[in-house]
């Protein structure tokens, strides 16, 4: 049980949760007040232990994990995709983050999926702006966008990769 004592508030909705590291699972919540990412140490399976925590300053609608970084889709809009560093565990870290704002300042990341050797991440739809982008991660602490889509005014709420096809699929709200 997250409570105001051991995150900073008892009333935030979880988001996403994800396999991490061995033993570890990572968990996101809506930005109110408290942090929103979570690693937990899942060795007992029947009782997880909270070990570590970050404020993202934002919602971590999705999150994805390769190695020793945590990717997230977020809904602040100066950082709508966060690499998080769970290299110590106990101390997670936002490494860096990329402002998603190609056309409109205000659509959140909504969805993210790992390729082989990037991430993919919807966003809000908008007319005339990106809602797909591709971003390389040869270097985690420093992503860069290698390219972006206007697919219309559709907001991709799930992506997910697939290696042996080379596609990305989406699901859409429209």
């Amino acid at each position: 049980d997250l409570t105001a004592l051991n995150s900073g508030n008892a009333n935030s909705d979880g988001l996403a949760v994800v396999q991490g590291k061995t033993n570890y699972i990572y968990l996101t919540r809506t930005a109110s007040g408290g942090k929103e990412f979570y690693v937990f140490d899942i060795t007992t399976p029947t009782a997880p232990l909270l070990v570590g925590s970050v404020n993202l300053n934002g919602n971590l609608n999705e999150i994805v994990q390769s190695g020793d970084y945590a990717y997230g889709a977020s809904s602040d809009n100066t950082q709508e995709f966060q690499v998080i560093d769970v290299t110590l565990i106990t101390l997670p870290a936002l490494a860096a983050s990329l402002d998603l704002n190609q056309g409109d300042t205000a659509a959140d990341a909504m969805s993210v999926a790992m390729g082989s050797a990037a991430v993919y991440v919807g966003r809000d739809g908008s007319t005339g702006s990106p809602e797909f982008y591709v971003i390389n991660i040869t270097t985690p602490t420093a992503p860069t966008i290698t390219s972006s889509l206007d697919i219309g005014t559709h907001i991709l709420k799930s992506l997910d990769y697939s290696a042996s096809a080379s596609l990305v699929f989406f699901a859409n709200k429209n």
